[in-house]
C-alpha cells in the first residue's frame, strides 16, 4: 500500500489525516433492511455500483502544539503505523488515544502480534458507558469470538492505561467528546476547535454517502439503527450550524469536506485540500 496522508490546519492545530485502507462491503451488508430492487437501483442512479460499495478507512491525527492526539487505532494490519511513520509520527510520540468505540476496526492496532501495547506512552481515553460494559459480569459471560477476546485478554491489559471520559468533555483545551450513540454501546464522536476554525469527527455515525440522500434509510453495521439515524440527523445540523468543516472516516480518502442541507437531504461537498 502506497503511504498516503494528509496535513491541514483547525485553527492553530495541525491536523492529518491518515489512510489506512478501502475495502469493498456486499451492498446487503450495509444496506440489508432496504428491499434489493430499491437498493440497487437507487445506487446506480446515485453513481455506485449496485453490489458492492467502498468505505476508506481513514484515521486523523491531532497536533495541538502541546500533545500529539490520535482518534482509534485503526486494525492492526499495519497500514496506519506505516503511514504515520511516513509523516513522521513514531507510536511513542502519541500522547492521547481516543478510543471512539471497540470495533476491530477502531481498536485492533492497539496490540502488536505479541499482545503489547503499541502506543506504550499514551493515555488511553474511552467513554465510561462503554468501559463499565466491557467490565461488566454480563458482557464478559456472554461475548462470543472477537468480543469474547477483547474483554478477556485486551481489556485487562489496557486498564493501566484506561481513563474514562464522559459526553461533552473536554480531554484537551479545543478538543471535545460528542455522545453519539446507536453504532455501539459508548460510540463517540469528536469536536475539534482552534481560533475560529472548528472539525467534527463522525467516527461511526455515518459510513457511506448514500445515508445523505436517504435520511430514513438503516445502516445493518449499527447495533441500534433507529437511535444511529437519529444522531446522524442530529450531527447533520450541528455540522451546518457551526460551519464546521467534517471528517468521515468511512468515506473515500481523505474523509474530508461539507455538509449542505438540500430540501429534504444533504449533499457532501469535498473539501478543497489545496486550502485546507
Amino acid at each position: 500500500m502506497r503511504s498516503r496522508f494528509h496535513r491541514f490546519k483547525v485553527g492553530e492545530f495541525e491536523c492529518t489525516v491518515i489512510d489506512a485502507d478501502t475495502q469493498t462491503w456486499p451492498s446487503e451488508a450495509i444496506l440489508g433492511t432496504v428491499p434489493g430492487d430499491l437498493r440497487g437501483q437507487v445506487l446506480k442512479a446515485s453513481g455506485y455500483s449496485p453490489e458492492k460499495l467502498e468505505l476508506g478507512y481513514n484515521y486523523m491525527l491531532i497536533e495541538t502544539g502541546e500533545c500529539r492526539v490520535l482518534i482509534d487505532s485503526g486494525s492492526g494490519n499495519d497500514n496506519l503505523l506505516q503511514n504515520m511513520r511516513a509523516a513522521g509520527i513514531e507510536p511513542g510520540d502519541i500522547d492521547i488515544m481516543v478510543i471512539t468505540h471497540a470495533d476491530s476496526d477502531h481498536i485492533g492496532g492497539l496490540f502488536d502480534s505479541c499482545g503489547q501495547i503499541v502506543f506504550m506512552n499514551a493515555q488511553h481515553l474511552i467513554l465510561r458507558e462503554a468501559w463499565d460494559l466491557y467490565n461488566s459480569e454480563a458482557f464478559l459471560e456472554n461475548s462470543q469470538g472477537y468480543w469474547a477476546d477483547f474483554v478477556h485478554q485486551g481489556v485487562p491489559m489496557l486498564k493501566e492505561y484506561v481513563e474514562v471520559i464522559e459526553p461533552g468533555e473536554e480531554i484537551f483545551p479545543g478538543i471535545k467528546v460528542v455522545d453519539a450513540p446507536g453504532h455501539r454501546d459508548g460510540h463517540i464522536a469528536m469536536h475539534i476547535y482552534s481560533k475560529d476554525k472548528n472539525l467534527l469527527h463522525f467516527s461511526d455515525a455515518i459510513h457511506h454517502p448514500i445515508f445523505l440522500a436517504h435520511l430514513d434509510w438503516l445502516s445493518d453495521f449499527d447495533e441500534y439503527p433507529e437511535l444511529a439515524k437519529l444522531t446522524r440527523l442530529r450531527l447533520f445540523d450541528f455540522a451546518e450550524r457551526e460551519q464546521s468543516l467534517v471528517f468521515v472516516p468511512h468515506f473515500a480518502y481523505p474523509g474530508l469536506g461539507y455538509l449542505v442541507s438540500e430540501g429534504e437531504c444533504w449533499m457532501w461537498q469535498p473539501a478543497d485540500l489545496q486550502n485546507e
